[in-house]
């Protein structure tokens, strides 16, 4: 069952740019900056009550997201939903045609299990199914 939008994940060419931008737009500081140890993306973490804005920059030019940057240009990359049973929500959407980047469910360093969805197979949207845990950055 999904628990929870968590939030989502901008890729950007400029953290740094970005970040000061939609501190100055959303009136909050980011409450985190850093890279993320699953991905090496730099990045900036905005809280707006329980929701989460990431803005994330690849970590290389030659990195999945900076193919994607290059391909979709800036954006929304990842919506961010909270599951309680990641592998009985990865099969009821399996059945629907949905297809995962994983076969199996990947850990973060920090513990929590995630999958992403082919955005192919969910209207070129990417999900991210993850367990509650704590900010990347």
């Amino acid at each position: 069952m999904i628990k929870k939008c968590l939030g989502f994940s901008i890729r950007v060419k400029d953290v740094k740019t970005v970040t000061e931008r939609f501190g100055k737009l959303l009136g909050v500081k980011p409450v985190g900056e850093g890279s993320s140890e699953a991905t090496g993306a730099m990045g900036s973490a905005f809280l707006l009550g329980d929701f989460r804005i990431y803005i994330i920059q690849p970590p290389t030019p030659d990195s999945p997201l900076a193919k994607v940057l290059d391909k979709l240009g800036e954006g929304i990359h990842v919506v961010q939903l909270i599951v309680d049973d990641i592998e009985k929500v990865m099969e009821e959407w399996k059945k629907e045609g949905v297809e995962f980047v994983l076969d199996k469910p990947g850990k973060y360093a920090t513990g929590e299990r995630f999958n992403f969805t082919r955005p192919s197979t969910t209207n070129r949207v990417m999900f991210e199914l993850t367990e509650e845990g704590p900010m990347f950055f």
